[in-house]
């Protein structure tokens, strides 16, 4: 993705910051497939939940649900286990 300046990358006192480019958004219009669609439509979700959140309130909030959560990522490692079809 840096090779075809898809994403910047910049040192912040919270660490690493990466960064889309004006090609990224020209990149992902040109991604017209269903998944591409939901991804999308799932990225603005995110963003418009958690975009204005600061590091500190972010992590607070990862902290008070990662409880909760635990039971869904320990279903998720079962899926290795089944056939799934193309």
């Amino acid at each position: 993705m840096f090779s075809r300046e898809l994403l910047d990358k910049a040192f912040a006192s919270s660490g690493i910051v990466y960064r889309r480019t004006s090609n990224t958004t020209a990149f992902t219009g040109l991604l017209t497939s269903k998944y591409a669609a939901a991804l999308r439509e799932r990225a603005h979700w995110l963003m418009g939940r958690f975009g204005g959140m600061a590091d500190i309130e972010l992590t607070a909030f990862m902290a008070s649900n990662i409880g909760r959560w635990g039971a869904d990522f320990e279903r998720f490692s079962t899926i290795d286990d089944l056939e799934l079809l193309a």
